[in-house]
């Protein structure tokens, strides 16, 4: 997908919803190891080398957006898990650079 949009996602909530707009995002989710209530959802592309730098160089809403070593964490009540608080951003790396 190429976006038409160049907004700057400033929340974990616009982050797993840009998930669903881009099927090249892999999202992993699993719990913390140390707490149950809360979800570690690591993001990732399906695609790797020549095709990542591709997708992220024909979309700069991806490359603004979308960073290696993106987590988001979704806290849950723990004494209720279904339900939901709030997420959070856990991770946020670096945009992709190129070679020049």
């Amino acid at each position: 997908m190429i976006s038409e949009s160049s907004e700057f996602l400033d929340s974990p909530d616009k982050i797993i919803k840009m998930t669903a707009d881009f099927d090249i995002i892999n999202v992993r989710t699993e719990e913390c190891k140390i707490d149950k209530s809360i979800l570690v959802k690591d993001l990732s592309l399906y695609v790797k080398g020549p095709d990542e730098d591709e997708a992220f160089a024909k979309d700069p809403y991806l490359w603004t957006n979308f960073r290696r070593g993106n987590t988001i964490l979704e806290l849950y009540d723990p004494n209720d898990i279904n339900k939901f608080i709030s997420r959070t951003v856990g991770r946020k790396g670096h945009n992709k650079f190129f070679d020049l």
